[in-house]
Formats: structure tokens, C-alpha cells, sequence
């Protein structure tokens, strides 16, 4: 073999290796800043319950009253929903499992924690939220007409529906303790509406009819 076609194949080997490490370089990068959205997502929802806890001491030592539930405020519902779609798309992504694994377990005590609250604030006000928890494995052909669905629900309800989408997470204690209680079978996608667990195909029409009620008790039109 000649010089030529010697330096050739080095450049060739070289240009390829560059290739591969930018490759890498570039997917650590996204991986990162993925990572760092979802830590600051966490983070926020995390500071939110704790400083609900604050607010409750804080009442009983200076003996005052208030909605102890006001940390549901608005906006919050949003971020709650986009961030669970988000992490329900990685869970099909071999690319993403190790960062999936590592924000999956968190993920389900922080959205458990918000739902104590919210059923806490349905109980002692009549401006009642709806809610649903999803719960879905993490490789499953039907997720995505489930996500398409709650896209839309988002779309129609915003901040006057909660959605809790939480991957199935065997090692979760808790988790485990919330489908022993609905019978909610492993390694199958289930929906939770408003306490009670409801095909996908009853879900529109089950949570407008709750809407129904609640606007009719307060004087407002049925939903269109």
C-alpha cells in the first residue's frame, strides 16, 4: 500500500473518530440540559410542598387561620401535566432509560404528595378540582392515544383539571399502595378520574358530567 492511499485511510479513520466523539459530545450536552429541566421542574414542585408545610406551622404558632391548600395556584397544574407527558415520552427512549430511572421514583412521590393535597382542598371547599391519575408501563403501544387524549383534555380544562401521569414503577411503595387500592392490575396502562378508576373511552364523558354538577350547584351553564 502507498503513502497516498495510507494517508488517506488515516484521514479517513481520523475524520470518523472526530465524527463519533462529536456525536457523544453532543448527545451528553442534551442529555444535560434535559436533565437540568427536569431537575428545575422537580425542584419547583419539591419547594412548593415544602413550603406548604412552612405555611401550616407558621398558622398553628401564630394561632391564625387560612386555606391551607393555597399552594395549588394557578399555573402549577400546567407545569405538573408538561412535565409528566415529557417523562412519559422518555420511557419508550433506550437513550434516555438510565436518565428515566433516575427521575421516574421521585417523579411518582411528588405527584402523590400534590394529589394528598388536592383532595384535601376538594374536601373543604365546594370550588372542587377534578383530577386523573395515569399510570402506565414503561413500554406501552397504547400510551400514546392516552397521551393524545390528555393533550386534548389539557387543551379543553387547563388549570381546572389535574393530571397526574406516573410511570409504573414496581420498586415504588407507594405506588404499589394506590393500585392495591383501585385493583389496578401491573404492566397495564390505568386511568383514576376523581377516585374512581374509568375506561379510556368513558373518560370525556364521565369528566364533563362532573363539570356538569359542579356548574350547576353553582349556577353556572352546563359545559358545551
Amino acid at each position: 500500500m502507498d503513502v497516498e492511499k495510507k494517508n488517506l485511510i488515516y484521514k479517513a479513520l481520523a475524520l470518523t473518530f472526530c465524527i463519533m466523539f462529536l456525536s457523544l459530545l453532543f448527545s451528553q450536552i442534551l442529555g444535560e440540559k434535559k436533565m437540568s429541566k427536569f431537575d428545575l421542574e422537580m425542584t419547583y414542585l419539591r419547594d412548593t410542598l415544602k413550603e406548604s408545610q412552612v405555611i401550616l406551622s407558621l398558622r398553628s404558632v401564630l394561632n391564625t387561620s387560612g386555606d391551607s391548600n393555597n399552594i395549588l395556584t394557578d399555573g402549577l397544574a400546567n407545569r405538573l401535566f408538561k412535565t409528566g407527558i415529557d417523562i412519559e415520552r422518555l420511557s419508550n427512549n433506550e437513550d434516555s432509560n438510565t436518565f428515566f430511572r433516575k427521575v421516574s421514583r421521585e417523579w411518582i412521590y411528588l405527584n402523590i404528595e400534590l394529589w394528598q393535597k388536592l383532595i384535601s382542598h376538594n374536601r373543604s371547599t365546594v370550588n372542587k378540582k377534578d383530577y386523573i391519575i395515569y399510570i402506565y408501563p414503561a413500554e406501552c403501544n397504547e400510551c400514546v392515544s392516552y397521551r393524545n387524549l390528555f393533550n386534548k383534555l389539557h387543551r379543553e380544562y387547563g388549570e381546572d383539571l389535574w393530571m397526574f401521569i406516573l410511570p409504573d414503577d414496581p420498586e415504588s411503595s407507594a405506588l404499589h399502595t394506590i393500585k392495591q387500592y383501585y385493583k389496578i392490575k401491573n404492566n397495564i396502562p390505568a386511568v383514576i378520574l376523581n377516585g374512581k378508576t374509568t375506561e379510556i373511552s368513558q373518560i370525556e364523558s364521565a369528566l364533563k358530567e362532573s363539570v356538569d354538577k359542579k356548574n350547576k350547584k353553582q349556577g353556572k351553564a352546563p359545559k358545551k
